[in-house]
């Protein structure tokens, strides 16, 4: 009956847009966020044990206008309804918050997703929620699983959002200067507790340097500045987990390659914006120090013994 409420729902609010929009014969599209949730939401509402049974049930059940016509189709669906949960329960919040970062990471597709996303406010919220996970009193393994989900979803939004986004990101909301803040503050090791959080601030970087190096309108004197402020963090990250991860192989394997991807990229926009007239000799003291860089070619060195010891 639960499933069958939430296929009723879609089909009028399918119904309703249909006549209002006098379009006579066409379907009307589902945005691929707003697909997203219906096809999550009908997952849980058809399993009464599953953890977001009690949240996603009591969001259908809101909806009594227009004979409970599905309201989102322009919106949104719960995402600061659940992202900033009211729960008492705080490992109900933590699903709650959970399953709204999947939904953000896998649903958004394009330009349409993120104008949805940008009308609730969600980037923003991304970008504060840091600090609020490191003071939550949930384990390591925990809060890594949420800085991933935070870092992925950012990710996506710079994958998929469209030049909107990324001025959003980049210009208005300062992304880069962001992302080096969370290196140095509070610390390397509290932001990037493990190595997927780790690799994920790398493919971070890698998406961002990429789409910066493409679009002429986001590049200007100060990005020089800002890009070359990662050199540092990008290349710590791979040595205070040194001695940890190296047993670990092929995931360390992975943050190697995902921080050389991304110093890779770094240098392709730093030679970019010197053939447009930008001078190195601005940004050569904000790359990585001597000591880290010997460390970084220690770790790969390390790392390609135990390449070879696996094969």
């Amino acid at each position: 009956p639960r499933l069958v409420m939430v296929i009723n729902s879609v089909q009028r609010s399918l119904v309703l847009r249909k006549a209002d929009d006098n379009i006579g014969g066409i379907v009307p599209r589902i945005l691929p966020i707003v697909a997203n949730f219906l096809a999550r939401a009908a997952l849980v509402i058809s399993r009464p044990d599953d953890a977001m049974y009690v949240s996603i049930n009591r969001y259908f059940l809101k909806s009594e206008s227009e004979h409970g016509a599905f309201q989102d189709m322009h919106r949104l669906p719960a995402f600061i309804a659940l992202f900033c949960s009211a729960s008492e329960d705080s490992e109900q919040s933590r699903n709650e918050r959970i399953w709204a970062l999947h939904l953000l990471r896998d649903g958004l597709l394009d330009t349409s997703c993120y104008r949805l996303v940008a009308a609730c406010h969600a980037p923003e919220l991304l970008l504060s929620s840091f600090e609020n996970v490191r003071l939550l009193q949930i384990s390591d393994d925990s809060r890594a699983t949420e800085y991933c989900l935070l870092l992925e979803s950012i990710n996506a939004i710079i994958d998929h959002g469209g030049y909107g986004a990324h001025r959003d990101l980049i210009k208005r909301q300062g992304l880069i200067s962001w992302m080096r803040t969370l290196c140095t503050s509070p610390s390397l090791t509290e932001s990037f507790p493990n190595l997927k959080t780790r690799v994920s601030f790398c493919n971070l970087v890698k998406s961002l340097i990429r789409i910066t190096s493409c679009t002429p309108q986001l590049r200007s004197t100060l990005l020089v500045l800002e890009v070359c402020g990662l050199i540092e963090p990008v290349t710590s990250l791979l040595c205070p987990l040194e001695r940890r991860t190296t047993t670990e192989g092929k995931k360390f394997q992975s943050l190697i390659q995902s921080s050389l991807d991304a110093l890779n990229e770094i240098a392709m926009l730093l030679s970019k914006l010197k053939d447009e007239g930008i001078k190195y000799s601005e940004v050569h003291p904000l790359g990585a120090a001597l000591t880290t860089s010997l460390e970084v070619l220690h770790c790969t060195d390390t790392s390609m013994q135990i390449k070879v010891l696996e094969l």
